[in-house]
């Protein structure tokens, strides 16, 4: 079948037409891969950089006693452990379930000890003791670690003893939290009083006019002159009332924060558009 020369014009544009979408769609199904692949990286980075270092417990030392201070806390002998620092975190007698505080966490399981220290501490060591004696794990442990395997020493039968108390000792953190200070509050200006009032002097009183003899006409005696008018005490205006001053604090930050999940889950779909968008230009292609 023949095509005159302005149908094969129409097709030639149609095929360059067509080819330049698919180009299109395969370019976008490529970036669509790459930006996935780039989301997950970053993605599994973000979520390791939370997480801290799991190891497991080293070979204890078995020691004698009631360990329960740490040197740096300035108790009795008897009852201080061969550890530097101060007791930074302590679970309290025969313990069960976890245990936090600023230092990190203690969770006990049965005989079973697991100890996390927090960023920007570090332990010199940890005890965990049972029955007449302890057992002490050298250090340092610098968080953020966990420290898991931890068990308490062997009792007369050869099994573990229970959890009588477990602690570990460090140095006090080096940084200390910001400390915010409240706005000046701004004096009241002071009220300035007001001046006394000058008091009015009485008015003066003329002398009697002289009467003179019948022979001489006086002219007419005049008028006493009118008293002078009072001055006008002048009054202080209103004193000017002071607003309270409103001290704001400052507004607390928001919380923030993102769904790993929800991120995780765009990155597999823009992985997924594009191996769609790359799967749609093979089919074009064999199906012209």
């Amino acid at each position: 079948m023949s095509y005159s020369p302005s149908e094969q014009g129409a097709t030639s544009v149609t095929s360059q037409v067509r080819r330049r979408r698919m180009a299109a769609a395969a370019a976008l199904g490529s970036v669509s891969v790459v930006t996935g692949i780039v989301s997950l990286v970053l993605l599994t980075g973000i979520a390791a950089g939370d997480e801290p270092v799991v190891t497991p417990a080293p070979s204890p030392t078995l020691e004698q006693g009631n360990g329960e201070w740490c040197l740096g806390d300035g108790k009795n002998q008897n009852i201080t452990v061969n550890l530097e620092g101060i007791r930074l975190l302590h679970s309290g007698g025969n313990p069960s379930g976890t245990i936090s505080g600023p230092a990190g966490s203690i969770t006990v399981t049965g005989t079973d000890v697991t100890v996390t220290i927090n960023a920007g501490y570090t332990a010199t060591g940890i005890v965990v003791k049972g029955g007449n004696s302890y057992n002490l794990y050298p250090g340092p442990f610098v968080g953020l670690i966990t420290v898991t395997g931890l068990v308490p020493p062997d009792n007369a039968s050869g099994g573990p003893a229970g959890v009588s108390h477990v602690f570990f000792c460090g140095p006090a953190p080096t940084t200390s939290p910001a400390v915010t200070t409240s706005p000046e509050v701004t004096p009241s200006p002071e009220v300035t009083p007001s001046p006394e009032a000058t008091p009015t002097p009485p008015p003066t009183t003329e002398p009697p006019a002289t009467t003179q003899p019948p022979a001489t006409t006086q002219p007419p005696t005049s008028p006493d002159p009118s008293p002078s008018p009072e001055p006008t005490v002048t009054t202080d205006p209103a004193t000017t009332t002071v607003p309270p001053v409103t001290t704001t604090s400052p507004p607390s930050l928001p919380k923030t924060g993102s769904s790993l999940t929800g991120l995780i889950t765009a990155g597999v779909s823009l992985i997924a558009a594009g191996i769609a968008l790359l799967l749609m230009r093979r089919l074009r292609e064999e199906n012209p």
